[in-house]
């Protein structure tokens, strides 16, 4: 068990953790949430010992290992096999003192070690992880130096995972993998045999692999039970409660007040007055639990294009004339919202920035309607910002008709302030850049949004506004991500780019977790028996028709959720009235017939208001439904 014990940290002037509590069960999967800048990561470091706290303790089994991920990549010569199990440096010094040791007791000592560590199993457990982790078996043969800087993130994870430690702690594991890992490291944490506190944005990880939460917010720690979703609604009725008692507090401080203010300069009430005086100095105002905000993300509606928005005939498509996909021919759709599954190097990003018009076919021919708008997402920022402008310049230079007041309210609308538009772009975070191009491409109202890996650098209230946004959004939709959850949300159709082909993945997002936690971790490229799942994506007729009957019933729910939605802020409202004018200390006295009658209203209202509340749950549970189906 991992106890955290009045915990206090400071740096400099600013108090991160204030007397904070918590306790986290031996096997328990605990995601640690909070904003970005509240002090997560902080935490971490206090229970790995890199930091010590000013005041409090941590305590846990002095038996237990505790390892975190780190933030540097490894380097060197030797193959990832070896790299990932250097990491244990305990087997590898038995190892090497087993091939020089001559005491026979010690040897003997030494391969019972061995033995309990299983280290006849190391050189295939680190393969096993590293094959999850999206790495071949030719890939793991290489030299750790052959790889780019986000590959070797992944074998610095393999190489913390291998470890096996008591208290695993997962500081944003997914930042440097694809869909595939990301689905492989899914179910690999939700059997760990450890204890594993979790930071991250992925909502998916969050709820498949957690049985606990705590929140870190306002310098304290409060736990939840259950996954993130759990603790969402938990949270939501915990602020809605707040706030009630903060409403019904006031009322009573108004009230003390008002008496005070009437008898305190009456002798015969002078006592009562001073008592009540007494009671308002005793009474301690309710902490507010706040609710975090995130950014705005936004599309206009769009001028419908007659289709197709593209067509493509046997197009051959990679670099330096070398084709990643081949033989590609299709059509796209305004009505089409696509994800595009295979793993890294498969030619994702290559289908989109061919869309995009960043790269040209090698053979074949694309055709696209001459009043198309393309909304282009890259993953690389830089690829898409002028790093050396301002935001307020980077919009301006993209619109250049447009007025600057409506510049400068475009940029508020995706959370820049008046300063922040005159800022450097190089000075702004990842999470802000990100903000800016999906303002720059807002500010486009294109047709089609093509986007690769549009989360990199939101975190999850930010996630959430974005799948909102997108499901707005009435144009085209081609995604490339990691996020589970933005592609179970957001689109109706799964392309999978894999051995060159582009086919059509028929299933959902649990099938192709299913389809890929069952594919052989030997990575054999020997031809074999095509899937069921997967098809040719040449004739999309009744796959179109399919999508649009989906969402011409998610049209339908969506209605009928918002109809009900203003239904309950109408009710709320004359609730609300009521209310206040129940609590003026004189309605009563004066309109004593109008206060009789609102009471009774009051139940009256209260009914409907249930009724209503009923309604637009059992809608959005449908719509939730329909959405998953």
């Amino acid at each position: 068990m991992l106890k955290i014990n009045n915990l206090t940290y400071r740096i400099g002037e600013r108090v991160l953790l204030n007397k904070a509590n918590a306790t986290v069960s031996a096997g328990s999967k605990t995601a640690v949430l909070g904003r970005n800048g509240a002090g997560k990561t902080t935490l971490f470091k206090l229970i790995m010992g890199e930091l010590i706290s000013d005041e409090g303790s941590i305590d846990h089994p002095p038996s237990w290992k505790i390892s975190m991920t780190s933030q540097e990549a490894p380097n060197g010569k030797e193959n990832l096999i070896n790299t990932v199990m250097s990491a244990d440096r305990k087997l590898l010094s038995l190892l090497k003192e087993s091939e020089t040791a001559e005491n026979p007791e010690r040897i003997a000592e030494i391969h019972e070690t061995l033995a309990d560590k299983e280290a006849y199993k190391a050189p295939s457990n680190a393969a096993k992880i590293l094959a999850g982790l999206g790495f071949s078996n030719e890939d793991q043969s290489q030299s750790c130096d052959a790889f780019s800087g986000g590959w070797r993130m992944r074998v610095a994870l393999a190489s913390l995972l291998f470890l096996k430690p008591d208290l695993l702690l997962l500081d944003e594991p997914t930042n440097y993998l694809d869909l595939e890992a990301v689905i492989w490291f899914e179910d690999y944490i939700s059997s760990y045999p450890g204890t594993v506190l979790l930071i991250s944005h992925d909502r998916d990880l969050l709820n498949s692999s957690v049985d606990k939460v705590i929140h870190l917010d306002q310098t304290k720690l409060t736990s939840y039970r259950g996954n993130y979703d759990r603790f969402v609604e938990t949270h939501r009725l915990k602020i809605e409660l707040s706030e009630k008692q903060r409403v019904k507090e006031e009322s009573e401080r108004k009230h003390i007040e008002q008496f005070i203010t009437r008898f305190r300069s009456k002798a015969t009430k002078a006592k009562q007055a001073q008592s009540r005086i007494k009671m308002l100095a005793r009474m301690k105002p309710i902490t507010n639990i706040t609710e975090e905000r995130a950014a705005n993300f936004s599309f206009p509606k769009i001028e419908k294009l007659a289709p197709p928005l593209f067509n493509l005939e046997k197009i051959d498509v990679g670099y330096n004339n070398q084709a990643i996909i081949k033989n590609l021919s299709g059509r796209i759709d305004s009505d089409d919202r696509i994800a595009l599954l295979g793993a890294n190097g498969n030619g994702k990003s290559t289908f989109i920035k061919l869309l995009a018009g960043v790269l040209k076919p090698i053979s074949g021919s694309i055709q696209m309607s001459s009043k198309l708008k393309i909304g282009y997402f890259s993953q690389d920022l830089a690829e898409s910002l002028d790093l050396t402008a301002t935001p307020y310049s980077q919009i301006q230079k993209i619109s250049p008709k447009t007025k600057p007041e409506k510049i400068r309210n475009h940029l508020g609308a995706f959370g820049f302030s008046k300063e922040m538009a005159l800022e450097k772009i190089n000075h702004l975070s990842g999470g802000e850049k990100a903000r800016l191009l999906f303002a720059q491409i807002s500010i486009q109202s294109p047709h089609i949004l093509l986007l690769d890996e549009p989360t990199n650098h939101l975190d999850i209230l930010s996630r959430h506004a974005l799948v909102h946004a997108i499901n707005e959004f009435d144009g085209a939709v081609i995604i490339v991500s990691h996020d589970p959850y933005l592609l179970e949300a957001t689109v109706d159709n799964f392309w999978l780019i894999a051995d060159q082909k582009l086919q059509i993945f028929e299933g959902d997002m649990d099938d192709y977790r299913t389809f890929m936690l069952n594919q052989s971790i030997s990575n054999d490229n020997s031809d074999t028996e095509q899937s069921s799942t997967i098809r040719n994506p040449l004739n999309k007729k009744e796959i179109r028709r399919k999508a649009a009957e989906k969402r011409a019933s998610l049209t339908t729910l969506r209605g009928a959720a918002k109809k009900a939605e203003s239904e309950l802020s109408m009710l709320i409202k004359k609730k609300e009235n009521i209310i206040e004018f129940l609590k003026e200390a004189d309605s009563y006295k004066k309109f004593p017939d109008k206060a009789l009658q609102l009471q009774k209203e009051m139940g009256k209202l209260q009914k409907q208001l249930e009724t209503v509340e009923e309604q637009w749950i059992d809608t959005q549970m449908k719509l939730e439904n329909e959405s998953d189906s």
